[in-house]
């Protein structure tokens, strides 16, 4: 049909769909190297064209599918460039941001030593410093920040995971931090995650909350929180043939028995509906 029309784009665009179904089916040798050779034919033959631009998304995608985001970014942006009120202009536009998008987030040991450092781990994209803040928690305030009740009131877990972050950030900012440290990140400028590990001085026995953002920005969406305990209590427990439920408390370093430990358990108040 398209062969009797002279529209040639028309032409182009079918010539794309073909690519992109004969290398995902094919299995010749080099099939790598012909996708490319052929989608940078048509990248340059329609160079005026605004098909051009798909054909560059479509490299694009190649080498992002290779984990070479430097490459892809590079290409998104010369097919945004190129026509930017395309369709493939728009999209290619939307595949760059994805690639600059950031991503932050730390983690610690769920329950850690008293007087000794802690480590810390740091997971991050595209972000240049970190802020950090460590906040202590009475038993009240952690209740408080759980806060489970809230599962009651939703059906939409996403709805309620930004209420309850809200909700955490608001008991945090009454609360005076224990420690304010800042991070300097490794721009490595490749686009891909980074891990970073990183000391924290030793604490006292307690219920803390570690809250870390972008130094550069206010945006709630780049700031998680990590809560953790520090202790020198630990246990063990283990079902006897009898059925009771022996608990066993020990010195978390030393593995030491400890006696006179009072231990209360606890049923959870709360379930989720999924439905």
């Amino acid at each position: 049909f398209h062969l009797k029309t002279p529209n040639e784009e028309a032409l182009a665009d079918i010539d794309l769909q073909r690519l992109k179904f004969l290398y995902r089916k094919s299995t010749a040798e080099h099939k790598d190297s012909l996708y490319l050779t052929a989608l940078k034919q048509i990248a340059a033959s329609f160079s005026a064209k605004p098909i051009s631009a798909e054909a560059l998304i479509l490299q694009g995608q190649y080498y992002q599918g290779l984990d070479s985001l430097m490459m892809a970014h590079e290409i998104f942006k010369q097919g945004f460039a190129a026509f930017p009120e395309s369709l493939g202009g728009k999209n290619a536009a939307t595949l760059t941001k994805q690639i600059e998008e950031k991503e932050l987030s730390a983690t610690v040991e769920d329950v850690n030593v008293p007087g000794k450092p802690l480590l810390g781990l740091i997971e991050y994209k595209n972000v240049k410093a970190a802020r950090i803040a460590i906040y202590r928690l009475s038993g009240d305030q952690l209740t408080k920040y759980n806060n489970g009740d809230i599962l009651k009131n939703f059906r939409d877990f996403k709805r309620f995971l930004k209420v309850k972050q809200a909700n955490q950030l608001e008991l945090l900012n009454s609360l005076q931090p224990v420690k304010i440290d800042t991070l300097k990140l490794v721009e490595v400028g490749n686009y891909q995650k980074h891990t970073l590990e990183f000391k924290i001085n030793p604490l006292s026995p307690g219920n803390y909350v570690l809250l870390i953002k972008d130094r550069e920005s206010n945006d709630s969406t780049m700031m998680s929180l990590t809560d953790f305990k520090v202790s020198r209590l630990a246990y063990t427990a283990r079902a006897n043939p009898n059925g009771n439920i022996e608990v066993r408390v020990i010195d978390r370093e030393t593995g030491a028995p400890l006696n006179k430990v009072k231990i209360k358990l606890v049923k959870p108040s709360y379930e989720y509906n999924k439905a």
